[in-house]
């Protein structure tokens, strides 16, 4: 059967250690990255479609986990001498099995042959292997050697790119460009959508072909490919059945986040209702500012500093009086009677001066305040700095990662 896959002893355990689509998003990305898939909204946009059903759907941690595990090179996949068995096949040296059909057949004789590609189904894991076995226990499955190999031969892409053409078609779909990938809707586009509204079977076809794409390197034919259909179930409404196939599937077979980001946000514009997208960045806990003495507080503390109530400058006491009368003003009102601080009443009752504040005193307090003012702005500036820094790292990091 090929090369079992042994995984990795510590495996995500949850949707949130399969999905790092959002960690590392930048406002200045999100503008950037969206720029060439902004469009107008459609009519049906514009017009919600009232048949449609309100209940919200759930990701599938199966296929998260599957999809991280493809995304990441099948980590801790045993190692096994290659058998270039696929590079041959493409090569038209050995047929496929249990069919025995050579890949010469297939180029000349099987596109436009809708009834065979939709009946035949041990055809599929040939034309586009993966490092995973299938439903085809004849079917080799890749290495990475195997696949450098195949990158390197130019018949065998050539052939690849053939097969690939000739599922798109079946689809209803057509490759206009094969430097970037990019797709559009083939003559007979409105036969073969709504033969594939219907076949959902062909959706897990068209999610090994998006691996396998991504397997020979072909990430902007992926790209493309998700693109188109995201529009045809979203915004055209061509394909609607596949609507949960190509969120939870189809995104998640692009290995860049950035990509990633870019499709769900355009599917995120389009999705209807709104509120029932499950795919978009996690909701982000709110957090408070630092509370700061508010206009009137600091208006009352500067009257009542100013204000010369009776007996001020008449003694000791006097001053004690409007020390009294700041404290009081830049406390909770309360109802009933007013109460003195603590400390001042002292002062007040007994005019013996204990507890008295002297105009120094009071300068010195003033500057206390200016002083603890200043060292919560460097502190907060500090912050500042220290959350840019890590910002920064941050973002060099996930840029080191995409590259490799």
């Amino acid at each position: 059967m090929g090369n079992m896959l042994v995984w990795s002893r510590k495996e995500p355990g949850s949707l949130e250690e399969c999905d790092s689509t959002w960690g590392s998003e930048t406002e200045e990305e999100r503008t950037a990255e969206d720029a060439d898939l902004e469009e107008p909204c459609s009519k049906h946009d514009q017009n919600e479609d009232k048949t449609e059903t309100p209940i919200k759907p759930k990701r599938s941690f199966y296929a998260a986990r599957d999809l991280y595990m493809y995304r990441h090179g099948y980590p801790r996949s045993s190692k096994k001498k290659p058998m270039y068995t696929n590079l041959h096949f493409y090569m038209n040296k050995i047929t496929l099995k249990p069919d025995g059909i050579f890949i010469s057949e297939i180029l000349t004789e099987w596109k436009g042959d809708y009834d065979k590609l939709e009946h035949k189904h041990t055809y599929i894991q040939w034309l586009f292997p993966l490092r995973e076995p299938g439903l085809n226990w004849h079917a080799e499955e890749l290495t990475a050697e195997e696949i450098k190999e195949f990158l390197s031969t130019e018949k065998a892409t050539s052939n690849y790119l053939q097969v690939y053409e000739i599922m798109l078609d079946f689809f209803g779909i057509k490759l206009e460009d094969r430097i970037t990938g990019k797709v559009t809707r083939a003559e007979n586009w409105k036969e073969r959508f709504q033969h594939l509204n219907g076949s959902r079977h062909n959706y897990l076809r068209i999610t090994r072909i998006l691996k396998s794409l991504g397997e020979f390197k072909y990430e902007k034919f992926q790209f493309n490919l998700v693109h188109l259909l995201l529009r045809e179930v979203l915004v055209e409404r061509t394909l609607a059945n596949m609507a949960h196939s190509a969120l939870e599937y189809f995104v998640f077979t692009i290995k860049k986040r950035s990509d990633r980001r870019r499709l769900l946000r355009f599917a995120q514009r389009h999705y209807r209702p709104p509120e029932n997208f499950i795919w978009g960045p996690p909701a982000k806990p709110v957090i408070k500012a630092p509370s700061s003495p508010s206009k009137r507080q600091t208006s009352q503390q500067e009257r009542a500093s100013s204000h010369t109530a009776p007996g001020a400058g008449e003694g000791p006491a006097g001053e004690a009086h409007a020390d009294t009368a700041v404290a009081m003003a830049t406390a909770p009102t309360v109802e009933g009677p007013s109460k003195p601080p603590a400390g001042h009443a002292d002062s007040e009752t007994t005019g013996k001066g204990e507890g008295i504040v002297s105009k120094d005193g009071d300068r010195s307090t003033e500057g206390e305040a200016e002083e603890k003012e200043e060292v919560e702005k460097k502190e907060e500036k500090e912050k500042k700095e220290k959350e840019q820094k890590e910002e920064k790292e941050k973002k060099e990091k996930e840029e080191e990662e995409e590259k490799k």
